[in-house]
């Protein structure tokens, strides 16, 4: 809980819609601390990787269970996004 609070101050503090703000806070909350930790440090480093984190929600969400191309390509981006990640 400790580091949920930590990251809805960061959340809060962005400058993503409110919309987003909301999205993401609802994702997170059912996140265990320890996990929230890495996140924390990643928008620590990194803000704008909330931006890429709220748009790859809303893709996973709004997409439909049985269009296996959609998901493919969304996972596929996800995958490239990681890698960024790990690289730098």
């Amino acid at each position: 809980m400790k580091n949920f609070i930590k990251l809805d101050r960061i959340i809060y503090n962005s400058i993503l819609p409110f919309q987003d703000k909301q999205l993401l806070l609802s994702f997170f909350k059912k996140v265990n601390d320890q996990e929230l930790a890495a996140v924390i440090d990643l928008t620590k480093k990194h803000p704008q990787w909330l931006e890429k984190l709220a748009k790859n929600i809303k893709q996973k969400t709004s997409v439909d269970d049985s269009d296996h191309q959609h998901w493919d390509n969304i996972l596929e981006q996800e995958k490239q996004e990681l890698e960024t990640i790990l690289s730098s």
